[in-house]
């Protein structure tokens, strides 16, 4: 299954370009959740209210990583990036669903860097040279 828009004749952007674009998507989306976390979570050492925390997660954090993933989708990588994009949105795809079942569960799970559904697509997007989007 094609991810995204169709194909054009000359099999989508410059990588470059596609790299450009997506880097900016993923540093637009990080800031506003990071912009947000620090007015919620002002002192960063301190451990987070659990309810504050799960409402962060299914207000902000949530929406704004699946917006991110759309935004990607909808951009058209080069034909030669196509296959291994497809993979990086289906698996950051899985990793949301993680997430959304993690935050359900035990907040206190998603608060420790060890259970980072994200890690292995963050080393997927940076690989594929959008570095702003495996940044974590």
């Amino acid at each position: 299954m094609r991810w995204g828009r169709q194909p054009t004749e000359q099999g989508g952007v410059p990588e470059a370009e596609f790299l450009r674009q997506g880097n900016a998507i993923c540093d637009k989306g990080g800031k506003a959740i990071d912009a947000e976390a620090s007015k919620l979570f002002p002192n960063q050492n301190e451990q987070p209210d659990p309810a504050k925390a799960k409402t962060f997660f299914q207000d902000t954090v949530i929406p704004g990583v699946k917006q991110q993933i759309d935004k990607l989708d909808d951009l058209k990588p080069p034909q030669n990036m196509q296959d291994d994009v497809d993979h990086l949105l289906s698996d950051a795809r899985g990793a949301l669903d993680k997430l959304k079942k993690d935050v359900e569960e035990d907040v206190s799970k998603v608060l420790n860097d060890e259970n980072d559904p994200f890690k292995d697509v963050n080393k997927e997007a940076s690989d594929l040279g959008l570095t702003t989007c495996g940044a974590s």
